[in-house]
Order: C-alpha cells, then sequence, then structure tokens
C-alpha cells in the first residue's frame, strides 16, 4: 500500500501502479521570474522522470496552460503581480499538488 500522497496521486492522476511509476510527472511551472522558471526547469529535468510540459508567468497564463493539458503538480510563486498564488488556489476546483516557496527578507 503506497503513502497517502501516493493513494491520492493514483486516483486522480494514474501516475502509479503496483507501487511504481508508469509515466514522467508531468509539471506546470508558475512563477513571475523568469530566472526562477529557468532555473527550476534546469533542476526538475535533472530527474528522468519528470517531465516539466510548461511554465507560465502568471497564473492567467497558468490557466490557458492547465486547459491545454493537466499537470500533476503544479510549483506556485506565491508573490506575483496579476494575482496571488493563494488567490489562484482559491479560485481553482480540483484536486491539485502544489509545490510553493519563497524568499523572505527579515531585517536584523
Amino acid at each position: 500500500m503506497g503513502t497517502v500522497a501516493q493513494e491520492s496521486i493514483r486516483d486522480t492522476a494514474g501516475l502509479f501502479a503496483g507501487g511504481q511509476l508508469t509515466r514522467k510527472i508531468r509539471v506546470l511551472i508558475v512563477d513571475d521570474s523568469a530566472v526562477v522558471r529557468q532555473t527550476m526547469k534546469n533542476v526538475l529535468e535533472t530527474d528522468p522522470m519528470i517531465e516539466v510540459m510548461a511554465t507560465a508567468s502568471d497564473p492567467f497564463v497558468a490557466v490557458e496552460r492547465i486547459r491545454q493539458e493537466t499537470p500533476d503538480v503544479i510549483t506556485l510563486d506565491i508573490e506575483m503581480p496579476r494575482m496571488d498564488g493563494i488567490t489562484f488556489l482559491a479560485a481553482n476546483d480540483g484536486p491539485m499538488s502544489v509545490a510553493g516557496g519563497g524568499l523572505f527578507e527579515f531585517d536584523l
């Protein structure tokens, strides 16, 4: 029996059979920084079981990409100019695996 995450993915995307990946994991990268998008793409594509299906500069572009092909995982910037990542998540229905992160500045 797989982990809860694996069971969820199996149910929604058909990625696992017998505890093994049956195809590449499709990732959509959403970030307003072109440098971050390219860096994440370069890092993720070093794994032979990951395919970066698309990148998007903001959630509006991401919606168009999702309409063309459904990703298994979305990496999502939280702070973006036209719409923040949290609003994007709240506005979209359905199961979604999201990896988020950010840089923080602290005054010492």
